[in-house]
């Protein structure tokens, strides 16, 4: 998806983005999405499995999560999760993790 589809999204729901966190592919996090509190409303997302799609990004491209089937990655319907969750965009070498979401995105680094 461009980051300006990404940015005009944000725009129409009033959200801002938050920089969560900046990762290489040997250190990509895994994410964790919802109440951790119940299993049955928590999603786990393990980004070392999506690190080649990372790197054909290009600039003005993210790659998203959320809870519609327009993200890279559909996050499925748990109420904690957000249409557009969070974004990654590529700067050289690094990723960088944007939360545009109301609840929020854990990162483990395993």
């Amino acid at each position: 998806m461009k980051l300006t589809e990404v940015k005009n999204i944000l725009g129409t729901n009033g959200r801002s983005t938050r920089l969560v966190c900046i990762f290489t592919e040997s250190t990509a996090p895994v994410l964790e999405f919802g109440n951790s509190f119940a299993a049955c409303q928590h999603k786990r997302v393990d980004m070392k499995e999506h690190i080649e799609e990372l790197k054909k990004l290009k600039d003005g491209q993210a790659f998203t999560l959320g809870r519609e089937d327009y993200n890279n990655i559909d996050l499925g319907e748990i109420a904690d999760i957000s249409r557009l969750h969070c974004y990654i965009v590529r700067e050289g070498a690094a990723f960088k993790l944007y939360d545009c979401s109301l609840f929020g995105t854990a990162v483990v680094l395993e």
